[in-house]
């Protein structure tokens, strides 16, 4: 699966994480039961809500002086249980003309996302996460 990653200050490019796809094919196969998967569905489904409960849990009382960190943390502990090379969040601003990421996390080696998406550069990907798609794979 394509994935778009920072080849300059203003240019996406498509990127192809080699390392992970072993791991997303795993956990697919686990989630939908296919033959020689290492783990069966109920297991992937279980290891996931253990996962969702230790993030959510870590911010339990966590001070504001430390929430973005924790943000990161998470953010590196959901790369590598879902085997993908990045993960993003961020949001529009007041005119929706720019998607300014505030959090971000990628495997070390590739080069980091964008901090700010204008929408005139990148159309097609601006719309996709406002139509929802945010979980861009």
């Amino acid at each position: 699966m394509s994935h778009p990653a920072q080849t300059s200050d203003n240019e996406l490019a498509v990127h192809e994480p080699q390392r992970f796809r072993a791991r997303t094919e795993e956990l697919r196969d686990a989630l939908t039961g296919k033959r020689g998967s290492l783990a069966t569905p109920m297991d992937a489904l279980l290891r996931f809500e253990r996962l969702r409960a230790e993030l959510s849990a870590a911010f339990v009382n966590l001070p504001a002086d430390q929430v973005d960190a924790q943000i990161e943390e998470t953010q590196r502990r959901l790369v590598e249980f879902l085997g993908v090379d990045r993960c993003s969040f961020g949001e529009f601003s007041d005119e929706k003309k720019e998607l300014r990421v505030t959090h971000s996390y990628v495997v070390p080696g590739l080069p980091p996302f964008p901090r700010i998406i204008v929408d005139e550069q990148y159309p097609w990907y601006t719309d996709k996460i406002r139509q929802g798609g945010g979980t861009l794979l």
